[in-house]
């Protein structure tokens, strides 16, 4: 894992609940978008395949960044 990453807090899938979230898109540019959305696609393809899980960094309403490590099932 790169450092830049490891510096970014990680919490617990039950603290995302208590966090708020921008309405506003974080990423501007519709190709990131995209990416995005295969990188979610696939994600769940993977945890319903293989119960893996995937670490999702997001960014909260006040700028902060955050991970967390859980298995996408949608």
């Amino acid at each position: 894992m790169d450092p830049i990453t490891n510096s970014i807090p990680l919490i617990e899938k039950e603290q995302i609940s208590q966090l708020h979230f921008s309405r506003e898109d974080v990423l501007q540019d519709e190709a990131a978008r995209k990416k995005r959305l295969w990188d979610l696609n696939r994600a769940n393809s993977l945890g319903n395949a293989y119960h893996g899980k995937v670490e999702i960094t997001f960014q909260t309403s006040d700028g902060k960044k955050k991970r967390v490590d859980t298995t996408i099932l949608l």
